[in-house]
């Protein structure tokens, strides 16, 4: 069910004050902003309760009040919450320097399986040659990943099977549980490295360095998956050179969500292009991929669906640097 408040559709949430999510309280707070309000004089169609949810996101002076007139002007930055309206400058030197380690994490953590800098015979690119890649990316592309709403950094190591990728999740640090990866996923793996020519685990040919958006949540998309699909890649980030991530792509990042302790996608589930079909989503068998880490049990899955039966989506983009 759903309710009309001031002219928009909004979803029904849960009346108890403790069924929003993150990003339904940010997008409430983000609105206070913009219509240059304080927190009481908004309204909200669920009322107290949401002001009561955007208060404790911000830890005003208590969850139940706050002083009269008090603005929300956060004390310190709140992650998703931009403290004006403009695109905030993206500097690329600021963003290899805090993510260049976490990157080298994900490929590292798990026993090395993905990558032994000390046996390699092709080593990862340092932070220097990530920036000097990531420098080459066109303006429009560094105006998808500007906006992105937590830009992460992604080394991939090209030549390896996606079961190397599987592999690397399921040691080192990881969820509480294993990860699933059922026969079925493991036929469309093979699939994919036949077609990429890769026999065994293959070995590291080369590397891709990109910037994705690594959100924990993303908005969940409802309709046909095929026309969702469709309208992603007539829309915005696509026309200005971004795609959507892969199995490899999207287990890196994942990787370096557990390490920190996040998770990505507990509610949606986010659909990925094969690496081997020039960002094609469906499948050999008219199925398309997607991927998640499951809220119920911890555990991080691929999956494919037929797309009239998957009716909530989100896509993760990523901007992907020229190798020279």
């Amino acid at each position: 069910m759903s309710e009309t408040y001031a002219g928009e559709e909004r979803r029904s949430v849960g009346r108890d004050g403790t069924n929003f999510t993150e990003e339904q309280v940010e997008n409430a707070g983000k609105r206070v902003l913009m219509e240059k309000k304080t927190i009481d004089e908004s309204e909200f169609t669920e009322g107290d309760l949401m002001r009561t949810a955007i208060k404790k996101k911000l830890g005003v002076v208590s969850a139940t009040s706050a002083a009269e007139g008090q603005r929300f002007e956060p004390a310190a930055a709140v992650p998703g919450i931009p403290e004006s309206q403009e695109v905030p400058e993206f500097s690329l030197e600021k963003f290899a320097e805090a993510n260049y380690d976490k990157a080298i994490n994900a490929l590292t953590d798990g026993e090395k399986v993905l990558y032994n800098p000390e046996t390699a015979a092709i080593k990862a690119p340092s932070k220097e040659d990530v920036l000097a890649r990531l420098s080459r990316l066109t303006p429009d592309q560094l105006e998808v990943a500007r906006k992105f709403k937590r830009p992460v950094l992604v080394i991939e190591p090209e030549g390896l099977s996606y079961g190397k990728f599987v592999d690397n999740l399921n040691r080192g640090t990881r969820t509480r549980n294993d990860v699933i990866v059922t026969d079925s996923r493991k036929e469309q793996f093979a699939l994919q490295d036949k077609a990429l020519g890769i026999k065994g685990d293959g070995a590291v040919t080369g590397w891709i360095v990109g910037i994705a958006e690594g959100a924990d949540e993303l908005d969940g998309k409802s309709g046909i998956l095929e026309n969702l699909t469709n309208n992603w890649e007539r829309g915005e980030q696509a026309k200005k050179g971004a795609v959507l991530v892969d199995h490899s792509k999207f287990a890196l990042m994942e990787k370096q969500a557990i390490i920190e302790g996040r998770r990505l996608d507990r509610v949606n589930w986010s659909v990925f292009s094969r690496r081997d079909n020039n960002n094609e989503t469906v499948c050999e068998d008219g199925l398309v991929s997607d991927g998640r880490c499951s809220e119920r049990d911890d555990h991080v899955g691929f999956s494919e669906s037929y797309p009239s039966d998957r009716y909530s989506a989100c896509f993760r983009a990523i901007v992907i640097a020229p190798k020279s």
